[in-house]
């Protein structure tokens, strides 16, 4: 469990973070557009966040004699249920030091509220897209990314 969540998937979902962060800090004038890509570049690194703590790693030999390393990622798109396929105990530790971090933020309604975003907000053109006119979900995202990286430190100790 000492290599949880893995770092590979926290450095993308990351650079995807800060990306929403830039995307949402300019969206403004002519760049209002900018708004709903960066919220939905927040709910794929909230995703990647939480799949960090349910992928495995994999190496594949290749013919030449050297190997492929890669993660063998967790499939689904739903914040709620990728959360609930976590271990109980890392489970504690996130939503305890989501807590411990920023106390108005309610970890699991959060989830809730944002589960299925990245689903239902990718192609503007379909009738079932979901658009939030705030940008919490960019603030939740860099909140994730705080929660992670602190329960890293706390599972890499065990």
């Amino acid at each position: 469990m000492a290599d949880i969540p893995r770092v590979r998937m926290v450095n993308a979902a990351d650079k995807y973070q800060k990306s929403s962060e830039f995307l949402n800090d300019n969206a403004i004038g002519d760049n209002q557009s900018f708004h709903d890509s960066a919220c939905l570049i927040a709910a794929l690194s909230l995703e990647i966040y939480l799949k960090s703590f349910l992928s495995e790693r994999e190496t594949t030999e290749l013919d030449s004699g050297s190997f492929l390393v890669s993660e063998k990622v967790v499939r689904g798109h739903n914040l709620l249920e990728l959360y609930n396929r976590i271990p109980a105990e890392i489970k504690n530790h996130i939503v305890a030091f989501s807590r411990e971090i920023d106390p108005s933020i309610d970890f699991l309604e959060s989830l809730e509220r944002y589960k299925d975003y990245f689903c239902f907000s990718r192609y503007p053109y379909e009738g079932n897209i979901q658009r939030i006119t705030d940008s919490e979900i960019v603030s939740f995202s860099y909140h994730m990314g705080l929660v992670t990286k602190k329960v890293a430190k706390i599972i890499r100790q065990l």
